[in-house]
């Protein structure tokens, strides 16, 4: 009998512990570059995230030609100017820094979630019909654009290849690269095209994409919604959903939950996400993400709509009210800007405090800040 109680408390206890990381709040620190020399000092910096009420990592395992590489790797070992870090035979290793990065934050207690690109995953030499295409609106014809098509069925499966070496390592979670995505003036490649075709009996060439599709406009910034385009964003919606579900599918066996960068729009004007990025929280809801991480980036969107300081605070208010009308609000992270990327400065503190008050009086539990600073104690 005692074996038995004592077995039910293990399970009972189990049971809790699950139930309750399942349900927590995410309060998480996304890194793209932080300034520490060494092991030493970044195990510092996560003691300190730790201690500062935070409790997931985001950590970006990939860097761009031109990306700064993290500096605490040694000069000597850097591999590759581009690629992963992480070990794969699919494209170039920078540094195998995972493992190491995944021990630290497991120290401290930290959930590890590896940040990574999808369709910007193309280092190195990509052939021409494995590209994403786009409509040139001076020139008047499809040209070639930046990064792998999600129409094509190799770049699925090197994408797929490449995140299955991800999940050999003990991570808690993968964060989706907001690349993926199909812009209102993409993706006219080959393989899209046929397809469209033999869904719709219509053929898009130079000759009527921009009757057809654009209501004739002269410049990109000029597209509108239409009936036609709306069938055609459709299409782009599904692909992008059947790239999703092959992905998580492949990745599932390790139950890694899967987050996903979208922007503001697809909150505040889902129907001009459809049309600029081919999705929207209602394309999306089949798909098994754990968690939408909406890009609440304050000066960006300043920027974009021409707001004042107060003005952008009184929209992301308005926003975040209008969001409860998500029928799972639960899986929605709200990121917002610690650094201020056109004028190269940390966002003041106390604006920062403005709003975590702002998400604190509307119970809004779960939120992450980026890019991380060294030294950053915004949370407390």
């Amino acid at each position: 009998m005692k074996r038995f109680r004592l077995s039910s408390f293990l399970i009972l206890s189990i049971l809790l512990i699950y139930s309750t990381n399942l349900l927590s709040a995410i309060k998480a620190v996304q890194i793209s570059y932080i300034r520490c020399k060494n092991f030493k000092e970044l195990d510092k910096e996560f003691s300190k995230i730790k201690a500062n009420g935070y409790n997931t990592v985001i950590f970006r395992v990939f860097n761009n030609k031109g990306d700064r590489i993290y500096p605490f790797i040694p000069k000597n070992k850097i591999l590759s100017r581009s690629g992963v870090y992480f070990k794969t035979k699919y494209c170039p290793i920078v540094y195998n820094i995972l493992p190491a990065i995944i021990k630290l934050c497991h120290k401290h207690n930290l959930k590890i979630v590896a940040w990574l690109t999808t369709r910007y995953l193309d280092f190195g030499k990509i052939k021409l019909n494995r590209r994403v295409f786009k409509y040139d609106f001076d020139k008047n014809k499809i040209v070639p654009s930046k990064g792998l098509s999600f129409f094509n069925e190799k770049n699925i499966h090197f994408i797929i290849n490449i995140y299955k070496d991800l999940i050999k390592n003990n991570i808690d979670g993968i964060l989706l690269q907001d690349d993926l995505k199909i812009l209102a003036d993409e993706d006219f490649n080959k393989n899209a095209i046929k397809k469209f075709y033999r869904k719709t009996g219509i053929l898009l060439s130079n000759k009527n994409i921009k009757s057809f599709l654009y209501g004739n406009v002269s410049k990109r910034y000029l597209i509108f919604r239409n009936k036609n385009l709306d069938k055609w964003n459709q299409f782009k919606s599904e692909q992008i959903d059947y790239f999703l579900t092959k992905l998580i599918s492949a990745c599932r066996k390790k139950n890694i939950n899967f987050f996903m960068n979208i922007n503001y729009e697809a909150l505040y004007r889902p129907e001009l996400s459809m049309l600029w990025y081919s999705y929207n929280l209602k394309s999306l809801k089949s798909i098994p993400i754990t968690y939408f991480t909406v890009m609440l980036y304050q000066k960006q969107i300043s920027k974009e709509l021409k707001l004042n300081n107060k003005q952008t605070f009184e929209f992301i208010a308005k926003l975040i009210k209008n969001y409860h009308h998500f029928s799972n609000e639960k899986k929605i992270i709200f990121k917002i800007q610690v650094f201020d990327w056109y004028t190269n400065k940390l966002i003041k503190k106390n604006s920062i405090k403005k709003l975590f008050t702002f998400f604190a009086k509307n119970n809004i539990e779960n939120i992450a800040i980026f890019p991380y600073q060294k030294g950053l104690t915004i949370l407390k």
